[in-house]
């Protein structure tokens, strides 16, 4: 009751009447406030950035600095 959410949907991720679905069974369930978001959209997720971090390939622009700068320093996702 004290906050509400804000959701972005990544893109091919659901169809709309799917995403409102949703959207109806948090509100009825959980009485949360869900507000659509209009973002860009990045088909990105955490299993491909932890896939990129595995082959060595960069996330710079994709993660912030401060979390590259964590993983590398404690050596995570690296194989």
């Amino acid at each position: 009751k004290l906050v509400d959410f804000a959701c972005a949907v990544r893109p091919h991720y659901a169809l709309e009447k799917e995403i409102e679905k949703e959207l109806n069974y948090l509100d009825e369930k959980y009485h949360v406030r869900v507000h659509m978001v209009d973002s860009p959209l990045y088909d990105i997720s955490s299993t491909k950035i932890r896939k990129r971090l595995k082959e060595k390939k960069s996330v710079k622009y994709i993660v912030p600095d401060e979390v590259i700068d964590y993983i590398d320093e404690n050596n995570l996702y690296r194989g």
